[in-house]
């Protein structure tokens, strides 16, 4: 369990820190609420700073400030995308997705090895999600100014699913004499990386088998290991 725990623990801050780097390239940002907004000017090394700030995306400029939008009072900021500086928003949100869990790894067991399985699951995700945004401006063909925007994110949360296991002699103490796939619940925690289109991550939970053999399967709520797709559904 340990050794799980240290494999998904080592992973996840791994997608943490590429998420960070904000490699996704999307064509908008969403206006609204965002945790915080920095403005970096490369030359002079200045930065301004706006915690819970509200962000407009306006095309060829973005605004920013903590009002809204129809109010002429507060700290507005317009920024337009230069070869000097950068935008980072950086933004929270809840997250619902589904997930596949193509394979698992559990660890060896009652003189089984160590196994890989890819049956099939399938199941809910709630979690908390983590965005990072850098807008800024790179030359083109013609020699004119496009705006960059970048993004990154990534999340953490909890799933619960349904999922088929194999359930023969060697895995169930030699108490049952066929082969057969059982249906179990599914359950864990997960770090996922967004990577827009769909999400990536790694997953450890446990399986709960159904039927009357979850007395002698070996795996019965014991924790493996696995790599998660998933689709947001939010």
């Amino acid at each position: 369990m340990k050794k799980l725990l240290y494999i998904f623990i080592i992973v996840n801050i791994i997608l943490l820190n590429y998420s960070c780097t904000a490699v996704n390239k999307i064509n908008s940002i969403d206006s609204g609420a965002y945790k915080r907004a920095i403005i970096l000017n490369d030359d002079t090394k200045m930065k301004t700073v706006l915690k819970n700030a509200q962000v407009w995306d306006l095309g060829d400029s973005i605004r920013i400030g903590y009002m809204d939008f129809k109010d002429s009072s507060g700290e507005v900021l317009m920024y337009t995308p230069d070869y000097n500086s950068r935008l980072i928003l950086y933004k929270t949100s809840f997250d619902i997705d589904i997930l596949s869990l193509p394979f698992k790894i559990r660890p060896g067991i009652a003189g089984i090895p160590t196994q890989m399985n890819s049956n099939f699951n399938a199941a809910f995700y709630v979690g908390k999600k983590f965005d990072k945004i850098v807008v800024s401006s790179a030359m083109n063909y013609a020699h004119s100014k496009d705006r960059v925007i970048l993004s990154g994110g990534f999340g953490g949360g909890a799933f619960a699913g349904l999922g088929s296991v194999t359930i023969n002699e060697h895995v169930a103490k030699n108490m049952v004499d066929i082969e057969y796939e059982g249906l179990a619940l599914v359950t864990g925690v997960a770090g996922i990386y967004d990577a827009e289109a769909f999400n990536i991550g790694l997953a450890i939970g446990i399986d709960h088998l159904f039927d009357k053999n979850r007395h002698h399967w070996i795996y019965q709520n014991r924790p493996w290991i696995g790599v998660l797709f998933g689709l947001n559904l939010n």
